[in-house]
């Protein structure tokens, strides 16, 4: 009864969806706070919030660190138990998971609106993304302990209503066993998720809750695939959605690959299983880009670096996995990777890496979406998270400027990136907040509040000082900078629902202010456009293509490609010309690839010299390889200055090979070795194996600090012992000289930490004076001089062969070590 009174409710707030206003500080006012207006283009309801325009908003979020203040926060916790998953904003609400409950908050104040238990025992579960889809809250949950009769045991979903947070039904165990780590993700009245775990599943259900009158109700799944791999199967891997599919990929058992599946999402259907190349493995979500109909895969490649793989998608659904088609963007991060999922917007792409101590330094990327090609890198941030990005400030003047916020996984700050068209170097401030790690993506709110959790416990709400009202002329700007509709350019239609929205929301006084209205009704026409009008506008669109081609053309190309394999096969027989949009689209293609060559000439150029390389240029070389060996064989004859990058890359892998093998024979001949005075050999072997590396790659070497060194000292201390047990004569001084010459030599090799563990290093001074002093006693005539002006040898005693223990006395460090080496033998 209470479920149909909840109905009830739901049907009187839809009568009442006429009143919804948005008040002047832009939040919904409280006679919006209904369920229908929960089911809005400017949530964020799942992982990356709105489907078909992942991780990007409308609202006003601040701009600079001036602009940044806490809102509040909540401590939801104190043990691991206790962690905060990643929450919703929906309508004025914010959900999220923490100490066993779900958790509804309000936006503006942070007052807990109300809460529904998950689990009945503490449990550890962290890291899980809620759902939002058709009024209900989908929580992932790892186990059941609630005792409820259900017969569920394994993982599963708890589905909630968003309003009351009342249960509905939970769904069977068919995902498996093991971590929800996967996010829920909604689609048309379908959810999709996969376990972490030993023979866990990718599974999907249908939303509808199909008894009312019960909250125990157990929902089948409509179909679930099992991973070959069945040791990990899925962890982070989020779906993407186009036409009747859904793709996702699993983890990939080490060493790889891991395979990413096309499946009918309402029958289950396996329409296509493609493995990723050898080694690549895939914690993240897949992005499908509407706007040129491509599929991206995040993957960590065979190179230990992040990788993203773009795949046109088949009007059957399956992926065009031809290597004419697919392109690859590879970022050469030595110890690199990433969880992180593609933001893409305005035919940019936005990539994280894999964060902080945990797995990978991969810093953060911006790339551009269609040629696949780095445009600039920001060292410093180190992220497992997805970006948030605003266009609320973008207008056609400022080169449609964004930000982007991220948290890196040593979270103690947020940044605030700017980026516009055009920019090719990073533009970015911090602002010091929160505590601990974080692995999470920003949520953007409807009132451009910033909302995430960290590992300190805490849900932060952190918002804007200035006004975030959303007036008439940001309404009209967001319309501006749309494309002629006269044209063919693209419009996202979530983009532009989003504006309607926004425009709906206005007063009457702020309607009157928007003047580009008339164009926002042209461009809902061109949207709304299909069968054989969308033909008619296809056909007048080819005609109106240019005879030359250039990039300027690309995004009305990309347009036209566009209506076409959205058309039926009857529809498609009307189209005339279609060979001249296929020749516009070579066109492109090479001009891109032109473009290619061009900037791969220049960053080649702009490498070191071959001998002036060290492992730190590792990942520019490897990137410029990876771009150069995705080109075609004709198109690489082009590249003028190959040779110079061949040979880069070869003196590279020499680096990586000799630093490598360095280390393993550091590992080999002296870790946990007793230091004696025959350990000597082992240290020159070790030197010889290092002669030829840069400083900054000996650094990175870590058994140099580990071992070699800590042997170097011990090595000098025993040498520096038998030298100062010696007094020097004429019999022993080539015996002082070389072991005075070890000395020196191995002490040059104390890293500067640990010279204060050598032991009297004095006594080598005072040896060398010893020595000074036999020479010039030896050098000095005793008996006057001869005939000839010479000096007289002594009349009693064996004459001392001064030129032989001078010879001794200036020998090199390799010569002492020689008579060394001799000695002991």
């Amino acid at each position: 009864m209470k479920k149909k009174l909840c109905a009830l409710a739901v049907t009187m707030a839809v009568l009442l969806a006429s009143l919804t206003v948005w008040g002047n500080s832009g939040q919904l006012t409280a006679a919006a706070k209904t369920t229908e207006n929960l089911d809005s283009t400017l949530n964020y309801g799942q992982f990356l919030g709105t489907e078909g325009l992942q991780g990007v908003y409308d609202a006003k979020t601040p701009r600079t660190a001036d602009e940044l203040e806490v809102k509040w926060k909540k401590q939801t916790g104190s043990g691991w138990n206790d962690v905060p998953g990643a929450p919703l904003v929906v309508g004025n609400y914010v959900y999220c998971y923490s100490s066993q409950y779900l958790h509804k908050y309000d936006l503006e104040t942070g007052e807990e609106l109300a809460s529904a238990q998950v689990f009945g025992e503490s449990t550890n579960q962290f890291m899980i993304n809620l759902c939002y889809g058709d009024g209900k809250i989908f929580v992932p949950v790892k186990t059941n302990n609630m005792n409820d009769g259900t017969g569920v045991t394994k993982g599963h979903i708890r589905v909630f209503d968003a309003e009351t947070l009342e249960q509905l039904y939970i769904t069977d165990d068919a995902v498996g066993a093991g971590d929800m780590q996967t996010p829920v993700m909604y689609h048309d009245g379908y959810v999709v998720t996969g376990g972490y775990g030993a023979n866990a599943s990718y599974v999907c259900y249908s939303t509808s809750d199909d008894d009312p009158t019960r909250s125990d109700e157990v929902k089948k799944a409509l179909w679930s695939i099992q991973s070959e791999d069945r040791a990990q199967s899925f962890s982070w891997n989020g779906a993407a959605f186009a036409g009747d599919y859904v793709y996702f990929a699993d983890k990939g058992r080490s060493p790889g690959p891991a395979s990413i599946y096309a499946v009918n999402y309402k029958t289950g259907e396996l329409a296509q299983k493609l493995a990723l190349p050898e080694k690549y493995m895939c914690n993240s979500t897949l992005v499908y880009n509407d706007k040129n109909n491509r599929l991206y895969v995040p993957a960590n490649n065979s190179d230990g670096g992040a990788s993203i793989r773009s795949y046109e998608i088949n009007a059957d659904g399956t992926l065009n996995a031809d290597e004419q088609s697919v392109k690859e963007w590879k970022s050469g991060t030595k110890g690199g990777g990433t969880q992180s999922t593609p933001v893409i917007y305005n035919d940019r792409l936005y990539i994280g890496g894999g964060g902080g101590t945990m797995g990978s330094s991969e810093p953060f990327h911006v790339v551009d979406a269609n040629t696949m090609q780095t445009i600039y890198t920001i060292d410093e941030l180190n992220t497992k998270g997805s970006a948030a990005l605003s266009t609320a400030y973008a207008t056609e003047e400022n080169g449609n400027q964004v930000y982007i916020y991220m948290v890196p996984y040593k979270a103690d700050t947020v940044w605030i990136i700017s980026d516009r068209e055009g920019q090719t170097e990073p533009v970015y401030e911090t602002v010091q907040i929160g505590s601990n790690y974080c692995s999470q993506t920003i949520a953007i709110a409807p009132n451009g509040s910033l909302v995430w959790y960290q590992d300190d416990k805490n849900l932060y709400v952190c918002g804007n000082v200035n006004d975030t009202t959303i007036t008439g002329e940001d309404v009209n700007a967001q319309i501006a900078r749309q494309a002629d509709p006269a044209g063919f350019g693209y419009y996202n239609k979530v983009e532009i629902a989003r504006i309607h929205e926004r425009y709906d929301a206005l007063s009457d006084t702020e309607k009157a202010k928007v003047t580009e209205y008339d164009k926002l009704l042209e461009i809902d026409k061109v949207l709304a456009l299909d069968g054989k009008n969308a033909a008619e506008r296809l056909n007048s669109g080819i005609a109106a293509l240019p005879e030359t081609v250039t990039l300027a053309d690309k995004e009305m190309v990309q347009t036209l490609r566009g209506i076409y394999d959205k058309l039926s096969e009857d529809e498609k027989e009307t189209i005339v010309g279609l060979d001249k949009l296929e020749a516009a689209e070579a066109a492109i293609a090479a001009l891109e690839t032109a473009q290619e060559i061009e900037a791969l000439t220049a960053d080649i150029a702009a490498l070191p010299a071959a001998d002036k390389l060290t492992s730190a240029d590792a990942g520019q070389v490897k990137k410029l390889m990876a771009q150069y060996e995705a080109l075609k064989e004709e198109d690489q004859a082009k590249v003028a200055n190959s040779a110079v990058l061949l040979a880069a890359s070869k003196r590279i892998a020499a680096i990586e090979k000799q630093m490598a093998d360095a280390g393993q024979l550091i590992q080999d001949t002296l870790a946990g070795k007793e230091i004696t005075l025959d350990s000597m050999e082992s240290i020159k072997a070790v030197d010889d194996a290092l002669n030829g590396l840069a400083e900054s790659d000996l650094a990175l070497i870590t058994g140099i600090e580990q071992y070699l060194s800590p042997a170097k000292v011990d090595l000098v201390n025993l040498l520096i012992q038998r030298l100062g047990g010696m007094k020097i004569t004429k019999d022993n001084a080539a015996e002082a000289e070389a072991l005075i010459a070890d000395i020196t030599y191995l002490y040059g090799g104390v890293l500067e930490a640990d010279l204060k563990y050598v032991k009297d290093y004095d006594k080598v001074a005072e040896a060398q004076a010893q020595l000074e002093t036999l020479k010039q006693e030896h050098e000095k005539p005793e008996g006057g001089t001869d005939s000839d002006g010479k000096a007289e040898q002594p009349s009693t005693g064996e004459a001392f062969p001064v030129a032989v223990v001078w010879t001794f006395l200036t020998a090199g460090i390799a010569g002492s070590t020689l008579l060394l080496k001799r000695r002991r033998a």
